[in-house]
């Protein structure tokens, strides 16, 4: 009889002292701060397959502070714009309120790394001085946290 007294009482100690687990920052909340980013250009055929990849050598910082993002790069002076996040299908979206506008898809996001990606379609490359038509190029834009 005892046991059975002391067990319910038992369990409700173990759980009720059990350590909260610290909340989630929001999607934004992790978006706060300085990052630098690299930016990876892929381009595709009308089948899908990857037939030429180009990556930008100039870096680019992104100063994101609640709503607001300024861009930063080397020998050029900073712009700044709004910023919407959103979802569409539980994807993330970050909308850039710049000029014409980018919606990109952050396909990763955490405390230290985030990765963007944006297609446009059909966009020209230029291989060995050869100007070519893709049907898509996918913007992989990779970020590390400052």
């Amino acid at each position: 009889m005892k046991v059975i007294f002391i067990l319910p009482i038992f369990l409700w100690l173990l759980v009720g002292c059990a350590e909260k687990a610290a909340p989630v920052p929001s999607l934004d909340d992790r978006l706060q701060g300085n990052w630098k980013s690299t930016f990876t250009r892929n381009y595709y055929d009308g089948a899908g397959n990857k037939i030429f990849e180009e990556q930008e050598n100039d870096t680019v910082t992104f100063k994101f502070t609640k709503g607001y993002v300024t861009l930063s790069k080397q020998n050029a002076a900073p712009k700044s714009s709004k910023y919407v996040l959103h979802e569409i299908e539980d994807e993330k979206y970050i909308l850039l309120d710049t000029p014409g506008g980018s919606q990109h898809l952050i396909t990763f996001l955490t405390e230290e790394r985030m990765y963007w990606q944006v297609a446009i379609t059909p966009d020209n490359y230029i291989e060995n001085g050869v100007t070519k038509r893709a049907a898509k190029m996918v913007v992989v834009t990779a970020f590390i946290k400052q």
